[in-house]
């Protein structure tokens, strides 16, 4: 990050969030694996990034 490197882990949950719905998935999982502990609220995003990327769960 340009002006802190000790931003929160919620600026990578919002960011993955926002490239999500511009449709990067990719980077949006970047992002989200960015976070030093992902957060309950954050799993649903995740999931939604991994639907977006076809990965399967078995």
């Amino acid at each position: 990050m340009g002006i802190d490197p000790f931003y929160p882990d919620w600026f990578n949950w919002q960011m993955g969030w926002a490239l999500y719905e511009k449709n990067d998935c990719g980077a949006a999982l970047t992002a989200m694996r960015k976070m030093s502990k992902i957060p309950i609220g954050a799993q649903r995003t995740l999931a939604a990034i991994f639907a977006c990327l076809k990965h399967v769960a078995l």
